[in-house]
């Protein structure tokens, strides 16, 4: 909670700011108003301080076509170490990941067949590709990817763990 106040009193929301003008400082906003505005880390965080017995907690994974909890966790927390590289201009391309997501084996999903390296980027990007599929359907990131791996002469596909075969995964295809 110390984390969404800090986040709630940094940000310039009108909302916001609107809602502690009516309702005072004692009364946080509700969650569809500071879920808005917390960071993709905190909203991690949250969802992984969920008590395990709550029931919602694997409904929401259901919802990205996970098993169960344990897998969303895990996904929500190496997406959130890709995203801080990437905000960090960090070097991303042939970097190991070293909390890599839970191994999805079975899905009735376009997906990957089990990588040689999990901890590639190619798996986290596989990833990432399979969670937006879900909630953004004709987002275009594929599409994007796949340009600028075919068109960078730099990117050495085995360092990012890219298989051979990769344009015939199903995701990627």
């Amino acid at each position: 909670m110390s984390e969404i106040d800090k986040e709630l009193s940094r940000t310039k929301e009108i909302f916001i700011k609107s809602h502690y003008r009516k309702y005072g400082d004692n009364y946080r906003p509700p969650a569809y108003k500071t879920l808005e505005i917390v960071s993709f880390g905190c909203l991690s965080k949250l969802y992984s301080n969920l008590n395990h017995t709550i029931k919602a907690k694997d409904r929401i994974a259901k919802e990205f076509n996970l098993p169960n909890h344990h897998f969303l966790r895990s996904w929500l927390k190496t997406f959130n170490i890709v995203r801080n590289i990437i905000t960090h201009h960090s070097r991303i391309w042939n970097r190991n990941i070293d909390s890599p997501p839970r191994l999805l084996y079975k899905t009735e999903y376009d997906f990957i067949d089990s990588p040689k390296n999990e901890n590639s980027m190619y798996h986290c990007m596989s990833y990432i590709l399979y969670i937006l599929n879900k909630v953004s359907a004709g987002h275009g990131i594929k599409e994007r990817i796949i340009i600028l791996i075919e068109d960078s002469d730099f990117i050495n596909l085995t360092e990012m763990g890219i298989p051979d075969d990769w344009r015939d995964q199903n995701i990627w295809k």
